[in-house]
This record gives structure tokens, sequence and C-alpha cells, in this order.
């Protein structure tokens, strides 16, 4: 098995990614892959619930009814059961889709939730400072050109105050240590403090909870991440 060679030839800190939601794969069997999993030498987990992209061959079979949608009750049903068995397993779920053992937390994806700004080197890298975000040429040909020309290879936009603001909390909100309150008022003021505490007036209690003026969202409100996190949203 690939992550048995892996482990044998040395590599220590070994993460996997699975998709769960899949509609021909009966409960069952996802409970069978997760304690697979778990048997193996793995430090880390990303789980992702499969989505329905359009213009792909799966939303075309989908649309013409030659194969069934997902199952909403069902992929709720089996993020339950990855939650239940990761933290069984001492797995911390640290982030909506990422499982880890105590410090094997990914560092890489903890900066772009963090907001940490990120320099991106070769065709199509992204970079960011914090209030810009730019990308390079995706053409290799012609980004070895603009490197030997010393001509720039990129765009860029820029972040209103507004932006910075829904991706501050966006992004915080997929973490399990969440958003910190005074940390929102130190970087955008008062004013975008209190409007977010308006709109928490909104949510389900159950949803949320407030520890040492970090707001997180619950295992509960997790499935409803997407519309608690529209409803922090500044327009």
């Amino acid at each position: 098995m690939a992550i048995e060679n892996a482990r044998k030839a040395g590599f220590e800190n070994i993460s996997v990614d699975l998709i769960y939601g899949i509609y021909l794969r009966a409960l069952q069997d996802w409970v069978k892959e997760l304690q697979t999993v778990f048997q193996l030498p793995v430090k880390h987990l990303s789980a992702y619930s499969l989505t329905v992209e359009e213009n792909t061959l799966l939303h075309k079979k989908i649309s013409q009814q030659k194969l069934q949608n997902i199952d909403e009750a069902q992929s709720l049903q089996e993020m339950k059961q990855l939650i239940e068995t990761a933290e069984a397993n001492g797995f911390e779920h640290y982030e909506v889709s990422n499982f880890a053992l105590k410090g094997y937390h990914s560092k890489h994806n903890s900066n772009y939730w963090n907001g940490t700004p990120y320099l991106g080197f070769g065709a199509s890298a992204h970079s960011f400072t914090g209030v810009s975000r730019s990308w390079n040429i995706s053409n290799v040909e012609k980004y070895i050109q603009t490197i030997e020309e010393n001509t720039p290879c990129f765009e860029a936009e820029m972040l209103t105050s507004v932006d910075q603001y829904n991706e501050f909390v966006m992004l915080r909100l997929r973490t399990k240590t969440g958003i910190d309150l005074e940390q929102l008022e130190e970087h955008f003021g008062p004013d975008k403090k209190a409007c977010f505490i308006r709109a928490l007036q909104n949510i389900n209690p159950l949803y949320y909870k407030i520890e040492s003026q970090n707001l997180s969202v619950t295992q509960e409100g997790l499935p409803l991440l997407d519309t608690i996190t529209a409803a922090f949203m500044y327009e």
C-alpha cells in the first residue's frame, strides 16, 4: 500500500485526503474506509464533501439523470462519522476540513487561514501581502521570458477594507480557534466589531461559542458554516 511504502521509505509525517458524500458508497463502507485510514501511520487528514462543479462530466451526467445527485443527508451523516472517528483516534479537528495529531497541524495551510503574507515564485504562483493579492502568468515559456527581460509577469488586485474584513471573518471561522474579537476590533475598528456582534444576534446560539474573546463555530454549526459566514459578510 502506498502509505505503508512511504513510511518504510522513511517518511514520518504522512497526510491523506478523503472525499465523503459519494452516493454510490454505503455508510458502512465509509466507516470501513475510516477504520483503515486510522490503522495506518498517518499524522494528518484532510476530508472534503463531494461537490458537483459545473462543466464537469459528473455534472453533465447528473443533469441528464444518468447519475443520482448528492444526498445531503448522507453527506452530513458521513461528516459526523468522520468527526467522531477522528477524535476517537486522537486527531484534533482544528479546521473544518482538517484533522491532525498533536503537533502535526498543517503549517502551510494555517498561514492562509491566519492571513499570513506569502510570496509565490513560478508560473501561476500567487502572492499575498495582507492588502493586495497577485498572480504570475501561467504560461511557463512566457514566464521565463519575462524573468530574462526583467519585465513584470503578474497581475494584482488591491483588497478594500471590506474585502479584508470579509476574508478575515471567512477564513478564521473555518478554524477551531475561530475569531479573536479583540483582534477583529484592532484590525478593523469598533464599528466593524459592532456590526459583527449585531449579526451574531441572528444566529442560533447552538451554532457558536465564545471563550476568552474567541468566537468559533460549534460542531452543530459546522454543516451550516457557509450560511453562518454569509450572515457576517459586510457589503
